[in-house]
């Protein structure tokens, strides 16, 4: 074997132990890179899952809302209802007393 060979065969394993060493970088890489979707990925599911809540609270939180305006205006009604009703018996009572104090005069 000449110097040449020997040479050859050493710029070889070298270049074979270099292969191995990309092979075992990239490999540790790609674990890493992988780890981090995972975690962006856990991430991500627990922000959409903060969503979905916030969103049903926000649902409930509309729907009693509108639950209790509907109530109010029914309230208002009546009270104005109530309102005219008190104001009729009124009404009525200064005319009671009106005719009673002309019996009066008038006796």
């Amino acid at each position: 074997m000449g110097s040449l060979d020997i040479i050859a065969m050493v710029a070889a394993l070298m270049l074979m132990f270099a292969a191995v060493v990309a092979k075992v970088l990239s490999a540790q890489f790609l674990g890493n890179t992988r780890r981090k979707i995972a975690r962006i990925s856990h991430d991500r599911q627990q922000v959409l899952s903060r969503l979905k809540m916030a969103q049903n609270q926000r649902q409930v939180v509309e729907h009693n809302k509108a639950s209790l305006q509907t109530k109010r205006n029914k309230l208002l009604k009546r009270m104005n209802h109530l309102k005219r009703e008190l104001g009729a018996m009124a009404k009525e009572e200064e005319a009671r007393r009106q005719r009673a104090e002309m019996r009066k005069v008038e006796s």
